[in-house]
This record gives structure tokens, sequence and C-alpha cells, in this order.
């Protein structure tokens, strides 16, 4: 009589549990797009520091990579894009090695952007050189990108190299617009 009993039990329970899984409603699959052929959407950030993962998509040429400071050659040129706004500010940080000035004397650090100088560092001890400098806002171009360039003169090169060996600036630590 027992097991009559559990037997029935366990028919009514699985009678029970498959009337319950009718299973969730059935719906068809969305039409499939494709993706839109246009450009990507630009990336707006105007502010590059030489220990983010990223740094590499801001150097146009002459920028070693970075772990906090990036070695900077014989034209280094950053690119952003930037949203041209009153009241814009470059701003730019960079070391100057002892061994460098050294070998060279004082160096001097001419800053353009689009082709503009904007002003200029001199360097004269070994350390840290900040430089902040407004940014005539006809300067920049809606819609394209802002090319910074910077001329480190002289240029050292090392005196154990031949000629012709890689000529270094300084190293920069982080440049972009605020």
């Amino acid at each position: 009589m027992r097991n009559c009993f559990i037997r029935k039990a366990s028919v009514y329970v699985l009678a029970a549990f498959l009337s319950a899984c009718g299973g969730p409603a059935r719906y068809s699959m969305p039409p499939q797009r494709q993706p839109s052929a246009g450009p990507d959407p630009p990336d707006w950030r105007s502010f590059v520091k030489f220990n983010d993962p990223d740094q590499s998509g801001f150097v146009v040429q002459d920028i070693g990579p970075g772990d906090g400071q990036a070695w900077t050659f014989d034209h280094p040129e950053l690119r952003f894009r930037i949203r041209p706004r009153p009241g814009l500010r470059f701003a730019l940080t960079i070391r100057m090695a002892g061994q460098t000035l050294r070998d060279t004397g004082p160096v001097t650090i001419t800053i353009k952007i689009n082709g503009h100088v904007l002003g200029e560092i001199r360097t004269v001890l070994e350390g840290v050189y900040h430089f902040e400098q407004a940014v005539p806002i006809d300067w920049i171009t809606i819609g394209e990108p802002v090319h910074v360039a910077m001329e480190a003169n002289p240029l050292w090169t090392d005196p154990s190299n031949p000629p012709g060996a890689m000529r270094l600036g300084f190293l920069i630590v982080e440049a972009g617009f605020r």
C-alpha cells in the first residue's frame, strides 16, 4: 500500500511538473542589420598621461613607449580630438635628464599647436617642468584633429654612439587640453 501511495504521488508530482513546464514564451528572432559603414565615433579624450595603456593612440611620431614617461626624439608630435571652446588651455609636463643637460647645456623646447608657436620651455636644471598656456580658439578647426609638435634644441646624442645615432630630446610625462 505504501509503494502504491508513493507511485501515485510521483505520478501527480510528475504531471504537475510537466504541466507547469510549458517553457518560456517563444518569440521569433528580431531582424538582423549590418552596422553602418560610417566612421567610428571620435575619441574626444583631450589629455594623455604616459602611463595610460592607450598612450600610443595619441602619438603621431618620434615619441617612444612610456611607463610614466617617454623619450622624445627629433620631431615629437601628438594628435588630439577636442571640442573647441573658449578658455581652452594646453598643458605639458616634461622631465629633463641630468646627463642630457650636462652634455648639451640648456635646452629650449618650442611647443606648436597646428603649426602656430604657443610658447617655449627653457630647461637649465635636471627635473620636472610644467607648461600651461591658453590656446587661441581660431587655431582649432571643428572636426579636425589638433596636432601638437614639440622641438627640443639642442638634441642629445650619446657620445659613445657613432654619428647618425638616435638623438633624444626630453622625457614627456603628460600633455593635453584643459
